[in-house]
């Protein structure tokens, strides 16, 4: 049972460190992504040979904050997702080993219980034997008692006789 319950806690905490590693190594690759986004996103376009008309200019500070915003929102709700998922996982984890571990507990309760009653029902019979042994002992004395006693009364009827 105790080893039920020590498999199911380091399956948590195993998962719960991978995950935290997976974390620590997506980070850097997020920020990656979205520095490589938003660099696409303010990087110009190349112009063709034939001259068109102007298009109006946005500021190039306002598309890249745009396009930041937008990748930052997206990798957010990748984010959230990504948590929402691990913490599913986690929770679920846990919601088994505490399973394991009620149950585990419920187990050993029943038979501590057990026990109990083996205990108390051995020393109900020890007392049973004590009682039937004092009660043979007891008998044993009294006729012991009616031996010595039929014993001198026999003894003086023989005396008497001899007299």
């Amino acid at each position: 049972m105790s080893l039920e319950v020590f498999e199911a806690l380091n399956e948590v905490v195993q998962r719960r460190h991978l995950n935290t590693q997976q974390n620590i190594a997506t980070t850097p690759q997020q920020q990656q992504q979205r520095q490589l986004s938003v660099a696409v996103a303010a990087s110009p376009t190349p112009e063709t040979v034939r001259e068109a008309p102007p298009e109006p200019a946005m500021d190039p500070t306002a598309v890249s904050e745009g396009s930041e915003s937008s990748a930052t929102e997206s990798s957010d709700k990748l984010d959230t997702a990504a948590k929402r998922r691990k913490v599913g996982s986690i929770g679920a984890s846990i919601k088994h080993s505490a399973s394991i571990l009620a149950q585990t507990i419920r187990n050993c309760e029943e038979k501590k219980d057990k026990r109990h009653q083996q205990l108390m029902e051995f020393e109900q019979r020890r007392l049973q034997l004590e009682e039937t042994r004092n009660e043979v002992n007891r008998q044993g004395m009294a006729s012991l008692a009616v031996a010595v006693t039929k014993l001198s009364s026999a003894i003086q009827s023989l005396i008497s006789d001899q007299s």
